[in-house]
Formats: C-alpha cells, structure tokens, sequence
C-alpha cells in the first residue's frame, strides 16, 4: 500500500508474500506523505522468506488489525515498524526464524500484541519480558570495576515496567555518588507532569563490603529526568536521603518500577 490518495479501510485477506527482493509486504504512504493508511483489516497474511523485512509499515495510525499472521525467514526483521506506526494491533500470529531479529519498534511500545507468539514467547497487551545487564558507576566519574555477578530482569505491565537486579563487583575505580543503569530500551519518563521527580524503589546490601553506616537504612530511587537510579541511605531521626558515595567493591539486590518513555499515544 503506497499511494497518492487516502487508503484508508483497506481489507486484505489470507495474503502470501513471498521471495521479495525487498519487504513483504510494505504498508507506506510515501507518494503523499500524509499518514492516512489507516484502520486496515488484515487477516491471515504470511509474509517469509523476503529479502529485507517480512512487514515493513510506516504512516499508519488509528488501529490497522493484523489477525493471525505469519512472519518467518526473513532476511531483515519478522516485523519492522517504523516512526510513524503507532497503534496497530496484532492478535494471534507467529513471529519467528527471522535473520536480524523478530519485531523491531522505533517508538518502543507504540502497538499491541495479543497474543502473538515471538520465537515461542507470547506477547499479550506489551506485557513483554526480557533481561538487561546493570552497571553500576560514579555521578563524578563513571570508572569502571570488576563484575562477578551482574544479572536483571524486567517485564512490562501496561506503561509501567518492572525490574530487578543483582549486582556484584570489586575493584571499582568511579567516584561520586553511586549510580545504577536501567534497561536501556525502555527508560523513564520525564515528559508527563504528572511523574515525580524521582520513584522509589527497593534496594538491599547483599555483602561484599559495602560502608553502610550505622544504623542506616539503605535505599534507592529513579530519577525522572537522569534515566538512571541512585543509591541513598537513610538514618533513623535523620533529615531525609543522603546520596551514597561510590565504593570499590559491593554487592547489591534492585527492584523498582517506574512509567515508562515515550508514553504511548492513544486516541
């Protein structure tokens, strides 16, 4: 679908695209450059074997349904959604064995997924799992240390993600404040007004010489607008959050949450 005129409503069903030099099916209206590819209906498309992606689209909003489709073997990505696709809805459908890797979003979150499996996990509403690697370092400066453990895990519900993290490391040459790293696809939002300035979170000392103070009270809390997490220790009578410096060596558990960036557009 790439059209001067307004190709809206479009219907298409049980659909083969095959062995294409470039995309499978590619939904952009570049001759107008209008987005008006809107609310498309289709069904059962198999889209495999092409040589860039298996769905390619971009300027088309407002719902476009993809119902039990098949995105496989393609040389690019299963589904590749550009800027300018927001809120098209794929239910049902098999996503997988794709050379680059099996959906891509530009705008991280901007589509539903009811569940379509991808690569044997199932989507549902962008309830998606995955795992990061967490770094820690200095707000003076970053340095760099030595990781024995170094796990995270994330999952999302809805504009809200969900972590934890287990890090361990020795030999840390940063100075400063300690600071800790976030999934780096999916980062806080510092857009909506109705985000505080930072959002709590838990944090427990696991060990491995870290100078907690007595009688301290470890924390941590996501910044809006840095897109990292803080460490901060508390003292019984104290006057509030006191940043905590780096240390050389240490082990920490993290778990949080926080909304997520970009928000989504919804009509």
């Amino acid at each position: 679908m790439d059209t001067s005129v307004n190709a809206n409503s479009t219907k298409l069903d049980n659909v083969n695209c095959g062995f294409n030099a470039r995309d499978g099916l590619c939904i952009d209206d570049q001759k107008s450059g209008l987005i008006d590819a809107n609310c498309a209906d289709i069904s059962r498309l198999s889209v495999y074997n092409n040589g860039r992606h298996g769905l390619y689209a971009d300027k088309t909003y407002l719902g476009t349904t993809f119902t039990a489709g098949l995105f496989e073997a393609n040389t690019g990505y299963g589904i590749y959604l550009a800027a300018n696709a927001n809120g098209l809805v794929f239910i049902g459908g098999d996503t997988e064995a794709n050379v680059a890797g099996q959906v891509y979003q530009t705008v991280p979150l901007a589509n539903d997924f009811y569940g379509h499996s991808v690569q044997g996990v199932v989507w549902n509403t962008r309830n998606q799992r995955g795992s990061f690697t967490p770094t820690i370092y200095g707000s003076t400066d970053a340095g760099a240390g030595v990781y024995t453990i170094r796990k995270g895990r994330y999952r999302i519900n809805g504009e809200c993600l969900q972590f934890e993290a287990i890090v361990t490391w020795t030999g840390h040459t940063g100075t400063g404040n300690m600071r800790f790293t976030l999934p780096q696809a999916f980062l806080p939002n510092s857009v909506l007004p109705s985000i505080p300035d930072f959002t709590p979170c838990t944090v427990l000392p696991n060990g491995g010489g870290l100078a907690v103070p007595s009688g301290a009270i470890i924390t941590g809390a996501i910044t809006a607008t840095g897109q990292y997490g803080s460490i901060y220790y508390a003292t019984a009578g104290g006057s509030g959050l006191t940043a905590f410096p780096m240390c050389a060596a240490g082990s920490l558990l993290i778990s949080g949450y926080y909304e997520l960036n970009p928000p989504i557009a919804r009509l």
